[in-house]
């Protein structure tokens, strides 16, 4: 229905050419493996992971999620992906860019859009953060 929200998350695997490079594609695979389950299992029953751009971007679609309950969610992958721990690699962390259907945002092609901007964002301010489209939706 109209009145339900719908969530959209955009998650970028942060450096990972970088590691790719350093450590080689069959110990980066490790990280990226540990990092889909991460998101995988906080998304299990709240929505659906799909894979996203080039293989270290995941896209998830969180219906009936407000856009708080949608930045709390992109917040949680943010902070279980730094604990993820693989003998000899770095933490892994993610770019989380969120948008929410609603006034403003009112087709498909918009809410892509919307959270792809918000993930540039979350890159372009140091990565490793989760950022809502809408600034005035915090979780403070």
């Amino acid at each position: 229905s109209a009145d339900r929200p719908l969530s959209l998350l955009f998650i970028d695997f942060d450096n990972l050419k970088a590691l790719n490079t350093t450590h080689g594609n069959t110990q980066a695979d490790r990280l990226l493996g540990a990092v889909i389950t991460t998101i995988v299992n906080i998304v299990y029953g709240k929505g659906r992971c799909y894979l996203h751009g080039n293989g270290d971007e995941f896209a998830v679609l969180l219906p009936n999620a407000s856009p708080r309950e949608a930045l709390a969610t992109a917040d949680r992958i943010v902070s279980e992906c730094r604990k993820i721990i693989i003998d000899g690699l770095p933490k892994p962390t993610v770019s989380v860019g969120v948008a929410t259907l609603c006034d403003n945002i009112t087709s498909a092609l918009a809410l892509e859009e919307s959270a792809n901007a918000a993930q540039r964002n979350a890159k372009t301010l140091g990565k490793d953060r989760a950022i809502h489209i809408n600034s005035s939706v915090s979780l403070g």
